[in-house]
């Protein structure tokens, strides 16, 4: 198909309501069954009871395979907020992991679903150990992030990786 063609597809609302149902049942074939993992010693339920009452934008957990990546992650109404506020509201420069504010609640309910965090300068500290993933032997052997929510505890795998820096407009598409 030549460019236009494809771009006119993507513009047809049937093509992207199957495009984007087909995507939502993939999510829910490789989405693992809650009662598995949330009750065999997760702390994010604990977590989630603890802090809901004093911020209402926790909303869920993060954890990458092979790094010291465990946080607890919120969303709030704009971009902004938590790059430099922790998950309880405080000031702080390394601010927390947070999803993107215009995505859904609800995980399933997301064609993609995008999470920030600051590569901090201290090694150890919020998004910097995803470097790691640049090496090759590395990402051969760490290959899942997993998401845990109120609604579902998901299980991506990792299929690259690349390194960008703050300036880059990754949400300009032309």
């Amino acid at each position: 198909q030549s460019c236009s063609t494809m771009k006119e597809a993507w513009h047809d609302t049937k093509n992207w309501n199957r495009f984007f149902d087909d995507q939502r049942l993939w999510l829910r074939r490789h989405r693992f069954v809650a009662d598995n993992n949330f009750y065999h010693g997760h702390a994010f339920l604990d977590y989630y009871a603890k802090y809901k009452k004093t911020n209402p934008d926790i909303y869920g957990w993060i954890q990458v395979d092979g790094t010291n990546i465990s946080y607890p992650c919120v969303k709030g109404n704009d971009n902004n907020f938590y790059l430099d506020h922790t998950v309880t509201k405080e000031y702080n420069a390394n601010g927390a992991i947070f999803g993107d504010s215009k995505c859904q609640d609800v995980v399933l309910d997301n064609a993609n679903l995008v999470f920030y965090g600051h590569n901090s300068i201290y090694p150890g500290q919020m998004f910097h150990e995803l470097t790691k993933f640049l090496d090759k032997s590395f990402f051969d052997n760490n290959r899942y992030v997993t998401i845990y929510t109120l609604d579902g505890v998901y299980r991506y795998e990792i299929f690259s990786f690349y390194e960008t820096y703050s300036s880059y407009r990754y949400s300009q598409v032309s």
